[in-house]
């Protein structure tokens, strides 16, 4: 079984990511408190930011891995079924992809407090992609080639991984299994100050004029 593990982050300045993001940080037991009725449950949610740093050894798991050796990864962040964000394809080809702000890299997830402490478990998933090299005429559907992605509940991102530190996570298959799947996904989450969030909307509204 691969482990998750804990290492150093990349250098804010070198992905373009300002260096007031790093200020005023708020800690998750600041910010995570069981509210005292449903009224307040309702109305409260906490806003955290979510960095994709990179990839390491991504494959194409029907063993192709000859025609996607210049394959450009992008992700996708799903709430259940719902979409959430979208990065966009990084510049540099290759098996071990970084991305930057300028490929929206960052994102703000916005978790209900009432969904916090509900018993069903409300999940977000962080899929990896490649565009399909093997076939220009393929379906709009059939264009992206799933490298495998990453699966957590409100409760341990909040509880395990919002500390603004950068963590590598094994990429899993479509079932949350990590049966034939390798590489590596890093992750980075704190919950969002002022900063964040006024940087990453500001972001958002660029990206979407570009488009």
């Amino acid at each position: 079984m691969h482990s998750v593990k804990k290492g150093s982050t990349l250098i804010e300045e070198e992905r373009g990511i300002p260096s007031d993001l790093k200020d005023d940080k708020i800690t998750t037991s600041e910010a995570v408190v069981a509210p005292n009725n449903e009224d307040s449950r309702s109305s409260e949610s906490l806003d955290v930011l979510v960095e994709i740093v990179g990839a390491t050894d991504l494959c194409v798991v029907d063993g192709k891995n000859d025609r996607y050796a210049n394959m450009k990864p992008f992700c996708i962040v799903k709430h259940n079924s719902d979409f959430v964000h979208e990065t966009k394809e990084v510049e540099e080809p290759g098996r071990n992809p970084i991305w930057t702000i300028s490929e929206r890299c960052i994102f703000l997830l916005s978790i209900p407090i009432r969904e916090i402490f509900s018993s069903e478990k409300r999940n977000v998933s962080v899929l990896v992609m490649t565009k399909n090299q093997t076939n220009k005429f393929l379906t709009i559907s059939d264009r992206a080639v799933f490298l495998g992605k990453v699966q957590f509940d409100y409760k341990t991102i909040l509880g395990k991984y919002c500390c603004d530190e950068r963590f590598d996570f094994p990429l899993k298959n479509e079932d949350n299994e990590e049966s034939g799947f390798r590489g590596t996904l890093a992750l980075r989450v704190r919950m969002a100050t002022q900063s964040d969030i006024k940087f990453t909307q500001d972001l958002n509204k660029g990206a979407l004029k570009e488009e």
